[in-house]
């Protein structure tokens, strides 16, 4: 697959892609399952997060519908331009309770 992604890239003039995007969505881990489990949730946070922010992302009319729809927390560049954010659901955090479970930035 990577040699024929590269002959169409060629191609059709398109921009090459990084063989690590890192575009696919992460699995949950056990610890974010059993997690889950003692909390009562039917599946991990992570999965959760990742169907809401979906669903959101095809509602959106612009960045502010979304931004405000989902409460993040926004991540800038060093020019302020919006580069990445996190989401959470509450209570559930990363880092004993420090930073939301970030989906994709």
């Amino acid at each position: 697959m990577p040699t024929a992604s590269r002959a169409f890239e060629t191609a059709w003039d398109l921009r090459p892609m990084s063989r690590l995007d890192r575009t696919a969505r992460r699995a949950s881990v056990t610890g974010e399952r059993e997690k889950a489990a003692r909390r009562g949730l039917p599946e991990a946070a992570r999965e959760i997060l990742q169907r809401t922010v979906r669903e959101v992302a095809v509602r959106a009319t612009g960045t502010t519908y979304f931004l405000t729809r989902l409460r993040v927390r926004e991540h800038h560049d060093e020019n302020g331009a919006l580069d990445g954010y996190a989401v959470a659901l509450p209570g559930v955090r990363a880092d004993r309770g420090t930073r939301p479970v970030q989906v994709w930035s």
